[in-house]
């Protein structure tokens, strides 16, 4: 789910998802679930599972909070954020907390007998998949919403939901 919202996060910005960000971030999170689910019970027990949510969850707030406090776009065009939110580091600001929030997911999979190859192959479809069909909704009702609403104040609140509910797998 956090790869569809921050697809829908981004469209709602006007903010593009360029197919070599969307690959990259899939593939990370493509990776994260093959190696927690290699790790399986062992990195359950030792690391991510305490860990891995907090880091999550603090991402996402520093996203929620780079986003909120993101001045409203001037009327160029979209052209306008195309350039910062390709960058590597931008990119990778995306790709590190969405990875770090599914490792428990990978870690349970693996203590259950999940293949890892299986689960990295599966993460980078669901990833890939989602991210662009929440992108392709955000893009859709944008032009509606930001006649109504500020737009970073949802991409805000989305990013601020999901540092909460890492939050969440912390204390559960």
């Amino acid at each position: 789910t956090d790869n569809f919202t921050v697809g829908a996060s981004l469209g709602l910005s006007s903010k593009p998802l360029e197919f070599h960000a969307n690959l990259i971030i899939s593939i990370a999170n493509a990776a994260g679930a093959f190696i927690s689910c290699a790790g399986g019970q062992i990195l359950e027990q030792a690391l991510f599972q305490g860990i891995a949510p907090i880091l999550a969850g603090l991402a996402f707030l520093y996203l929620a909070y780079d986003e909120f406090t993101t001045p409203p776009p001037k009327k160029q065009g979209p052209e306008v954020n195309t350039l910062d939110n390709t960058s590597c580091v931008n990119i990778m600001k995306l790709a590190i907390p969405m990875t770090l929030n599914n490792l428990a997911g990978g870690v349970a999979g693996g203590a259950a007998g999940v293949k890892p190859i299986l689960s990295g192959v599966m993460a980078f479809i669901a990833s890939f998949a989602m991210m662009k069909l929440g992108y392709k909704l955000g893009i859709h009702l944008g032009p509606t919403l930001r006649e109504k609403v500020d737009t970073h104040f949802i991409s805000s609140c989305i990013f601020g939901s999901l540092a909460l509910f890492s939050f969440a797998g912390f204390t559960a």
